[in-house]
């Protein structure tokens, strides 16, 4: 599978969920989708391409949380596709359920997010805080613009 089949294959399996995409480079592909999507894009992600998480990232974009997540797949040869998919939430309704169920490797850096940029993430197992001390100020979020 390129770069140009993985795009066609997804907006074909996320239909409208699937609202932006492009190819930076070779085996390096960007997409945005719809957060309610997210949970049905790691199950495909792990069941029809075998794809594993390697890291996730919280952004803070202005009036938007934005995760974006980092998956490799096999592409051309044995050669790995970097899917990076970002999912975002308005900051005044900051959730996005988990996929921890289906990509148990996504637990740290879900709470990783939760700890740095304040998003919920709905579902998540277990919820502690991962970085921040116990008696971290509730609200404060050290990679949070203000």
């Amino acid at each position: 599978m390129d770069e140009n089949q993985l795009i066609e294959d997804l907006e074909e399996e996320l239909g409208r969920a699937l609202l932006e995409h492009y190819i930076q480079r070779k085996r390096r592909v960007f997409i945005r989708i719809n957060k309610d999507a997210n949970r049905k894009m790691a199950r495909l992600i792990k069941e029809k391409y075998n794809g594993f998480i390697c890291v996730m990232t919280s952004v803070d974009a202005g009036d938007d949380l934005e995760l974006v997540y980092h998956f490799a797949i096999e592409g051309e040869e044995g050669r790995q596709i970097n899917l990076n998919v970002t999912v975002s939430t308005p900051k005044n309704i900051p959730e996005i359920k988990t996929i921890t169920d289906i990509i148990p490797g996504s637990a740290y850096p879900e709470r990783e997010a939760q700890d740095m940029v304040g998003l919920k993430i709905i579902g998540l197992p277990d919820p502690s805080r991962l970085f921040l001390a116990d008696d971290w100020p509730e609200g404060v979020y050290p990679m949070r613009k203000y």
